[in-house]
């Protein structure tokens, strides 16, 4: 079943003593290792959030001995904390290998960004902390019927004009690797939206092909296949353009060729 960790800033925390930021939540089961990967992953993007609204999310795929753990992280600035600093809590959803390859088999087509807003829709991120820490014993009740429509692709048509843009991701250039740029101000979920109606599309609809909402001048292709950021993001822009990667502008009058719709799942 899928694991979870919260991370935030509290003045208990579950694996050590005293306050600050550390894991308050977390599956009782999980890794050692892993815990500690996910604390070095809870970061809130401060440079990306003053150009991007809302919360922050994240794709990744991680090894843990030999197999794959698909790591669904939503992050989000939440005010003050116990002490009156500024804080944000970090949420991840952590499936196994077998329970990604299942989504690859379910007829609703389930991607990693429309797991993501089927949680939003059922309220089960985390916005803040609050109580004693503790180990979560419950899975997170979500399922494919509260993903986002995506048989119409409302968001590309919206953000570009036209729906069939959203085949970027089934062909090439931008069918591996790109980075998508997106006007200053755009809404995380905005770009979530955006990757759930392409990868709906897609063969693999979207599992293993990672991606955060929220790139930074830091990121690399090595990490993330798909980083969306807006024009600020200069350094990313050059160096991910000079290495050959494509950079997708998603603005009004995008115009992209037209792919073959999928064959139905059986």
């Amino acid at each position: 079943m899928p694991q979870q960790l919260i991370h935030t800033s509290a003045a208990h925390l579950l694996d050590c003593e005293g306050g600050g930021y550390g894991t308050v939540a977390r599956s009782e089961n999980l890794p050692r290792i892993l815990c500690d990967r996910l604390t070095a992953l809870s970061g809130y993007r401060e440079t990306a959030g003053r150009h991007l609204r809302g919360a922050q999310y994240t794709y990744r795929v991680l090894v843990h001995r030999g197999a794959a753990r698909h790591v669904l992280t939503r992050v989000l600035a939440c005010g003050a904390d116990y002490s009156g600093r500024a804080c944000h809590i970090a949420h991840h959803l952590i499936l196994s290998g077998e329970e990604a390859s299942a989504m690859l088999r379910h007829p609703a087509r389930p991607t990693p960004a429309g797991i993501m807003l089927a949680m939003e829709a059922r309220g089960l991120w985390k916005d803040a902390w609050r109580g004693e820490p503790s180990f979560l014993a419950d899975v997170p009740a979500f399922c494919a019927d509260d993903m986002p429509a995506a048989d119409t692709q409302p968001t590309w048509k919206r953000m570009t004009g036209h729906k069939g843009n959203a085949c970027a991701f089934r062909l090439p250039p931008y069918a591996h690797d790109c980075v998508l740029l997106v006007p200053p101000g755009t809404a995380g979920a905005d770009i979530l939206h955006l990757l759930h109606e392409g990868d709906w599309l897609t063969r693999d609809h979207g599992w293993g092909h990672t991606f955060t909402t929220a790139a930074e001048e830091s990121d690399t292709f090595a990490d993330t296949h798909r980083m969306a950021c807006t024009a600020a993001a200069r350094g990313l822009l050059e160096r991910a353009r000079a290495a050959g990667h494509r950079v997708l502008e998603i603005a009004p009058g995008l115009e992209l060729p037209a792919a073959p719709q999928p064959n139905p799942a059986p």
